[in-house]
């Protein structure tokens, strides 16, 4: 009676013969109520057939023989809530006499010890919990490493990994840079189909900041759990876009957690279960936070040294452009004086071939000669005149503000017959919005001229297209114009020397337009790009500072 386990004595058939006070205890009765009262209604029904078998197989056992197991059995006491209980059962022979003969009947005799196991389950199932926990942060710990400088594949990362360890579905959302709206940057479905599904839908509409669940969470910096979702919910009305999804991969159960750094609100990690029966709990709710604060800071990292890199980058351009800038400074100052000084000479040499010309009677070679000579000094003094205008301090020419459509359209018209003789397609998108800038148009007309000749050129003999775009970035104040053909490429080793004055890779070539577009394009304070890749053509970006349209 004093031991703390229950303990029971019944027969093969089932029939209690014997209880302690533990054992009435935990089946929630008297011991009285326990004696000759069968074993099984205090079974769950699933068990009961198991209990009945046990006791048919003790016909099967050889005389002498004991047989003890252990195992575990969902218990059932009156009027309380069924809990697992460990069993361990001792069946003992024992023999009886039939009115004093000598023969006898084997029969057994069952000794039974059970305790509540509940605190055992759970204290497992808590381990469970917390090896699976610190199993999926330090995988995703794992992950978040391998993308280090990688923000976007960060956040694909713990998307997917949320998505398969809590499910179903799980859509990372950042704030936009109008700090109105939350934009979807990712999105994992456990269901293969469903993940398209989702990722068809999820893309169409940006999220506002107070607007459902989501918004809750992220205004509010705390978690939202919604362990089952109420039909006709008036918080969070669906958008129809969200319907055709839903209808298929269900929505029983919400968990929404925001993404924070410190006190930064970066987005919100949001969950949906869609089959009922299956809520979020808090253990959920635990876990999804642990993996969100581990993945605002992976986010973070990722972002900082992206922009790291971003500003090396551009610095490292700028260090470039300032080289050149001051290698064509020093060029046109020399070339300029070179120039002025090989004119005077040249014209003197121009003068004495053209009197000794008017001096020649009939002698037929002696002129062949001074006219050759004539026409040769005329070539040197034409290239110095090129050499003197190009290399001429620019003249402050008043600039306008005009729009870069109207002179790409001027561009087009005018290389239109040379496209056509050297069978290459201008192919042009739609320019749609309008491209203010203030500048010289003549001078950016020039630029456009010349990467496309260049452009051309490269794609001889046989021809080929010159894609023609205008990017317009309101956010970044800019407007791109790209030009991109498929022509044979640009070595690497020559993209870092295409400014510079007289080099060139061309066989005839003076090396000089792409410097002087160079020159015209950074006093419109703005920049020229180039990404090429052998076999596979190259691409000039004439990138200029917008003017606000909204000013004019």
């Amino acid at each position: 009676d004093y031991a703390p386990d229950g303990y029971l004595l019944f027969d093969q058939k089932g029939m209690i013969i014997e209880a302690n006070q533990a054992a009435a205890i935990l089946l929630n009765t008297s011991q009285e109520s326990l004696h000759h009262s069968f074993l099984f209604r205090y079974l769950k029904k699933a068990d009961r057939e198991n209990a009945r078998q046990f006791l048919k197989n003790l016909t099967t056992v050889g005389p002498g023989e004991e047989v003890h197991d252990e195992f575990e059995i969902w218990i059932t006491p009156r009027g309380r809530p069924s809990f697992p209980g460990a069993v361990s059962v001792l069946a003992v022979e024992k023999k009886e006499h039939n009115n004093g003969s000598t023969k006898a009947k084997s029969s057994f005799i069952v000794r039974c010890m059970f305790r509540d196991n509940s605190a055992h389950r759970q204290a497992e199932e808590l381990i469970r919990r917390n090896s699976m926990r610190y199993k999926a942060l330090s995988d995703l710990s794992q992950l978040i490493m391998e993308a280090w400088n990688d923000p976007q594949e960060v956040l694909n990362r713990v998307a997917r990994v949320m998505a398969d360890l809590i499910g179903d579905s799980c859509v990372t959302r950042l704030i936009d840079k109008s700090g109105q709206y939350l934009e979807v940057v990712s999105a994992c479905h456990r269901d293969p189909v469903l993940e398209e599904l989702l990722k068809e839908v999820i893309y169409r509409k940006p999220y506002r900041l107070d607007e459902g669940y989501t918004g809750l969470a992220f205004t509010t910096g705390e978690p939202v759990l919604v362990a089952e979702v109420q039909e006709n919910n008036r918080f969070e009305k669906r958008h129809k876009v969200f319907q055709s999804f839903e209808k298929k991969a269900g929505r029983s159960s919400i968990l929404v957690v925001p993404l924070l750094l410190h006190d930064e609100k970066l987005g919100t990690i949001t969950m949906t279960r869609g089959s009922p029966g299956n809520p979020y709990t808090v253990e959920d709710q635990s876990l999804l936070a642990s993996l969100a604060e581990r993945a605002a800071l992976a986010f973070a990292s990722a972002r900082l040294y992206q922009d790291l890199e971003k500003a090396y980058q551009e610095e490292h351009q700028m260090r470039r452009q300032l080289i050149i800038a001051e290698k064509h400074a020093a060029i046109s100052r020399m070339i300029g004086s070179v120039a002025h000084e090989l004119n005077n000479p040249i014209q003197t040499v121009q003068n004495c071939l053209f009197l000794i010309s008017q001096d020649l009677n009939d002698d037929a070679d002696l002129s062949n000669i001074i006219s050759m000579a004539t026409s040769e000094s005329g070539r040197v003094s034409k290239l110095v005149g090129i050499l003197r205008e190009s290399f001429r301090p620019v003249k402050l020419e008043p600039m306008t503000v005009f729009d870069l459509r109207e002179i790409l359209e001027e561009v087009r018209n005018l290389l239109s017959p040379h496209l056509q003789y050297q069978s290459v397609k201008w192919l042009q998108e739609p320019f749609n919005s309008p491209a203010f800038i203030n500048g010289i148009p003549d001078q950016l007309k020039q630029v456009f001229i010349n990467i496309s000749m260049n452009a051309i050129e490269a794609m001889q003999p046989t021809g080929g297209c010159l894609w023609v775009s205008l990017i317009i970035k309101i956010e970044e104040g800019t407007a791109s114009v790209v030009f991109r053909d498929n022509g044979p490429g640009i070595r690497e080793e020559d993209i870092s020397r295409l400014f510079e004055p007289f080099y060139t890779t061309k066989e005839r070539g003076t090396g000089l337009g792409l410097s002087i577009s160079y020159d015209i394009v950074t006093n419109h304070n703005g920049n020229i790009t180039v990404e090429s890749e052998l076999g596979s053509g190259a691409a000039f970006a004439v990138i200029l500072p917008l003017v606000d349209s909204r000013t004019l």
